[in-house]
């Protein structure tokens, strides 16, 4: 039985290996949030006063660029082999990484936030 998940759904495309595009692209969002998280500890030795949310802004702002650009070109450069490369194998693979990829960033946005800041 096959079923559908996220990007996999909105191009209509069944789960099959495209998940594995998913998984592989954990990996990703593990990397990125290890360059914040590095370099949130290196501004907190640097400036000791900041507050974490301070930190945390300051450390976006100085890796975002980085890990937009990587996941853009990445994006990008796939979308050739959507067009011209319609085999079931590939073309779900590519669905699945590309849609991993954008989820990455949503992931790296959202919640790296809330699991890193403490609450109020």
């Amino acid at each position: 039985m096959h079923s559908r998940r996220g990007a996999l759904c909105v191009s209509g495309t069944l789960y099959s290996v495209g998940g594995a595009g998913f998984v592989l692209l954990a990996g990703n969002v593990v990397c990125a949030g290890s360059f914040i998280v590095a370099e949130m500890n290196r501004l907190r030795g640097r400036y000791p006063r900041l507050s974490a949310r301070q930190t945390y802004l300051k450390a976006i702002r100085h890796k975002c660029v980085a890990v937009g650009l990587t996941v853009v070109s990445t994006i990008v450069g796939m979308v050739p082999f959507l067009i011209y490369d319609r085999e079931p194998f590939w073309y779900a693979l590519e669905i699945g990484t590309m849609g991993g990829l954008a989820m990455s960033l949503l992931v790296i946005v959202l919640y790296l936030p809330a699991l890193l800041l403490p609450g109020k």
